[in-house]
């Protein structure tokens, strides 16, 4: 059975999850207590319409307020923390990106990039890793080439010998860490 590989922390991207789940928790929140304005404000107004004495309901619908705010908090809460399982699950393969990125631009080869099970972004794992293999192969190409060079050029003439140096560096620009 293949090892399951967890985050230790389930906050990894503050910036990212706790923006998105604080605004995702308040659009909730506004919508619930829009629509329970709307819902007891009509109730009310047809209760009047039925020339019902106020004292009968009021006490009705404060204790169904204070009810609806709890459950409203209750629910908040479950979705705060269920909506951070979730960010979790793409903000940790967005920090595994960067991380992967960073060593590509510093030249460090990643040997295989795998992303945990259940997170999005799967498919990225096998491109990036298929992307620094294609980037490692050609700057290895091109340290060949400039290995041929420099043994053509050595049996050169002196003089020829600086114009190979000067194509020596125009191909190792070409060189895809080095220009990173």
């Amino acid at each position: 059975m293949a090892k399951k590989y967890k985050r230790k922390f389930l906050i990894i991207d503050p910036a990212f999850q706790i923006r998105t789940t604080l605004i995702l928790c308040a659009s909730t929140a506004i919508f619930f207590i829009l629509l329970d304005y709307v819902i007891i404000a009509a109730t009310k107004s047809h209760l009047d319409q039925l020339n019902l004495n106020p004292a009968i309901y009021e006490e009705f619908f404060r204790k169904l307020i204070i009810y609806q705010i709890a459950i409203l908090f209750t629910f908040l809460i479950f979705q705060f923390f269920a909506l951070l399982m979730f960010t979790h699950k793409i903000a940790g393969p967005i920090v595994k990106v960067k991380k992967i990125l960073s060593n590509i631009i510093s030249g460090v080869p990643n040997e295989s990039t795998r992303f945990r099970e259940g997170d999005f972004f799967y498919e990225a794992a096998d491109k990036l890793t298929d992307l620094d293999k294609m980037l490692n192969e050609h700057d290895k190409e091109l340290e060949k080439v400039t290995a041929h060079l420099d043994q053509v050029f050595s049996k050169l003439p002196q003089e020829a010998q600086s114009e190979g140096h000067i194509i020596r560096s125009q191909i190792q620009n070409l060189k895809i860490f080095d220009k990173i």
